[in-house]
């Protein structure tokens, strides 16, 4: 499995088992790679598909992550980083790819079993 340096990525910036924690400084890496090619102007298609990796983790919330994965700091990191997309990236399409209902998720709430690694 590749990552978002390798060589051919172009602007897939796009990390292996990446959590909504880190879309934000993915959103700032975008926009500024998209300034220093000098495309601000042009028309751009941005999707986004995060939140697979919050959903598998936020039954072990409490001994796996170091971080919140609850259903509500997830709308709020995404919430931020469209906030910046709107703000930064003008003559864009931003194509949200949603996750599972992650209400389901509350019923798996802290069972260990799930959580061996």
């Amino acid at each position: 499995v590749g990552n978002e340096n390798d060589r051919g990525t172009n602007l897939n910036l796009a990390v292996p088992g990446a959590t909504s924690v880190s879309v934000f400084d993915q959103a700032k890496r975008l926009v500024k790679t998209l300034k220093r090619m000098g495309v601000m102007y042009k028309w751009k298609l941005v999707t986004i598909s995060i939140g697979h990796n919050d959903v598998c983790t936020h039954p072990c919330n409490t001994t796996y992550t170091e971080f919140d994965a609850s259903p509500v700091m997830y709308r709020h990191r995404i919430q931020k980083t469209l906030d910046y997309l709107k703000s930064n990236l003008k003559r864009t399409f931003v194509n949200f790819v949603p996750i599972l209902d992650v209400t389901i998720t509350e019923v798996l709430k802290d069972l260990t079993p799930l959580c061996v690694f």
